[in-house]
């Protein structure tokens, strides 16, 4: 059985892994940079994130 999915979903997780390709190219580790200190993230804590935005956006139509 093929799964659809949704666009707002797969844009999520390619930018999130895109978003972690680039903090492995600067930081040489997965960490964003901040004034008070260093956070770790991931993939899989950026999609909802990201995902909880646009699939709010898709449905208020904004």
């Amino acid at each position: 059985m093929k799964q659809i999915v949704q666009p707002h979903e797969f844009f999520c997780w390619r930018v999130a892994e895109a978003y972690m390709y680039y903090l492995m190219a600067t930081n040489r580790r997965p960490v964003y940079r901040y004034e008070t200190g260093d956070i770790e993230v991931s993939r899989h804590f950026l999609m909802p994130l990201l995902d909880g935005y646009l699939g709010h956006e898709f449905r208020t139509g904004i």
